[in-house]
């Protein structure tokens, strides 16, 4: 019966294809979106109007809907979650983009699998690492490691500054995510998002104002292009990419879910190339497929590891 349910649960169905394109599409091009907003909307603000927004719609449809809104504890752990996931993370990855790459953002940032599997292993003691992580760890590193020595390469390449800011968006990203596994959270995941979004919206704000981001914003120098890519990442980035990652969650297996943190990188460097005219010097291209082999390596054992924890069960 399990085995079935497994089976089932890995079918390349139309349904599961047709979300995991979404997620490809949407979250590959969030970082060039990103970019694009950041060029005349200031980094923490921007943040806090797009997380705003979106958190506010899921929010009222959920509540149209009948689902239980958060309790005091709930918005407590939304609180943390969101102001480390989206303040810290978010907020590094948006301040980064004004010197890296957007294809670059997306390889660093597909690295966070390595620092879920350190964090798991050695802040949540959740067993000790496989042959497969500590290879998947050292690659990892040594990708990074790569990517910020590269820094200085090539004319017009990502400030060392933007770099550090990335590595320390990732890091936190997975931190946060384990940490949101264990803090109360609201049964619906929807809900959940929805808080996290308006908590984090708001610490964005703060955070932007304590940056000074309020006085600098002029709405006669605001961009079409701004404007255009923020409705972007609202609609596509959080709305539908969201939608599309949670319902692939509870509709597939892991395994194929977490494709997208090798997809994404590819999907942000094409359109990065495309759009921005952004490009790769050889030490960053080894970079990549070495960052991206690692994270494919710790999936694999990760995967690895549900499979044999469903055959004991």
């Amino acid at each position: 019966m399990i085995k079935k349910e497994e089976n089932a649960a890995s079918a390349l169905s139309v349904p599961v294809i047709s979300a995991l394109l979404l997620v490809y599409f949407s979250w590959g091009t969030t970082y060039m979106a990103m970019k694009f907003a950041i060029e005349t909307l200031p980094s923490y603000t921007m943040l806090a109007f797009r997380f705003g927004v979106t958190g506010l719609i899921m929010y009222v449809i959920l509540r149209l809907g009948k689902i239980e809104a958060p309790n005091k504890n709930q918005w407590k752990s939304a609180a943390i979650t969101g102001g480390i996931l989206l303040c810290l993370a978010t907020g590094s990855i948006s301040l980064a983009q004004a010197t890296v790459p957007s294809g670059i953002t997306a390889v660093v940032i597909a690295a966070v699998p390595l620092w879920m599997a350190f964090f798991q292993w050695a802040v949540f003691k959740q067993g000790s690492p496989g042959a497969w992580t500590i290879l998947g760890l050292i690659l990892g590193f040594m990708g990074v490691a790569a990517l910020i020595a590269s820094s200085g390469s090539k004319s017009g390449g990502g400030a060392l500054s933007g770099y550090f800011l990335l590595v320390f968006a990732s890091f936190m990203w997975a931190f946060g995510s384990l940490l949101s596994r264990v803090l109360d959270s609201p049964k619906s995941p929807f809900m959940a998002i929805s808080a996290q979004m308006l908590v984090g919206a708001f610490f964005c704000f703060i955070a932007g104002a304590l940056r000074g981001e309020i006085r600098e914003i002029n709405i006669a120098l605001i961009s079409a292009r701004s404007l255009i890519a923020m409705l972007y990442l609202i609609i596509f980035g959080s709305l539908v990419g969201y939608t599309a990652y949670i319902w692939l969650l509870k509709n597939t297996s892991p395994a194929i879910v977490s494709t997208y943190a090798f997809i994404n990188p590819a999907v942000a460097i094409l359109v990065g190339w495309v759009l921005a005219g952004e490009t790769l010097i050889m030490q960053e291209a080894v970079a990549v497929f070495i960052i991206l082999g690692a994270v494919m390596a710790i999936i694999k054992e990760n995967s690895k590891i549900k499979k044999l924890n469903i055959q004991k069960s």
